[in-house]
């Protein structure tokens, strides 16, 4: 019977132990267990605990979170720009199959996220109306722990600086435990980045995304959102571009 262990390969007369030497002649099903064992052994490398699976609400390229494992096997997007909703096994141009030891230098333990907010949706970001999700809910017992975000106000358009954005012109950052709409402080904030007349980038620190007292988190599987303030901001018309990196960690133990 084929096994997934590789020191329960057969061989027929030379020796090379741990294997096993049967010392007569193979039969077709030694053959196929073989085979099968060493098809197993593939796939045991084609996956990696340490990877997410793929998400098709999530943005990935080559220079995000850019492994994934779908239908039991890792694959590395290539996509130097965003995609989403692009099946791993669907566009060879955007991913390819990679075995875990791809990870050996690239290891996903620190994770990446780029997210363009267009300037329509800045003009509903209100964390009382429309907030965006920045990174998606981990999963059961998983908590998200920001290390960086950086905020880039991207005057493109408009001459010769774009119109800057009126009235609500703060960003903050939270996990979607917290009713920041109900007067809830925020995991993090950033003063009047909006209001900038000229192509900004500004960076938020975070002292912690864990429980607070004073709050009513629930850091497990939560979402990290970003808002604008009580009201929408107005007037604006740049995008703005999000980029940052996190971890996840397991609190089930």
């Amino acid at each position: 019977m084929a096994t997934a262990n590789k020191e329960d390969l057969l061989l027929r007369q030379e020796t090379n132990a741990p294997l096993s030497t049967k010392g007569s002649s193979f039969t077709f099903k030694n053959m196929d267990d073989n085979f099968i064992t060493i098809y197993n052994q593939l796939v045991s490398l084609s996956n990696s605990s340490n990877v997410d699976s793929y998400s098709a609400s999530k943005e990935y390229s080559s220079l995000t979170d850019k492994y994934v494992v779908y239908s039991g096997q890792l694959y590395e997007c290539i996509s130097s720009a965003l995609i989403t909703d692009v099946t791993p096994d669907s566009d060879s141009l955007k991913w390819q199959k990679v075995y875990a030891s791809d990870l050996v230098q690239a290891p996903n333990d620190i994770k990446k996220f780029r997210k363009v907010i267009a300037a329509a949706d800045v003009l509903t970001l209100s964390y009382a109306s429309s907030p965006v999700t920045l990174v998606e809910a981990p999963g059961a017992n998983k908590v998200i722990i920001m290390l960086s975000l950086e905020v880039t106000v991207d005057f493109e358009t408009g001459s010769p600086s774009g119109t800057p954005y009126a009235t609500s012109t703060s960003l903050y950052i939270y996990n979607e435990g917290i009713d920041v709409a109900a007067g809830e402080i925020a995991n993090a904030s950033c003063s009047s980045v909006l209001a900038a007349e000229i192509p900004k980038t500004q960076s938020f620190s975070f002292p912690s995304v864990l429980p607070s007292a004073t709050r009513n988190d629930n850091a497990a599987n939560s979402a990290i959102k970003i808002g604008s303030g009580a009201s929408n901001p107005t007037a604006g018309d740049s995008d703005i571009i999000i980029t940052g990196t996190y971890r996840i960690i397991d609190i089930s133990n």
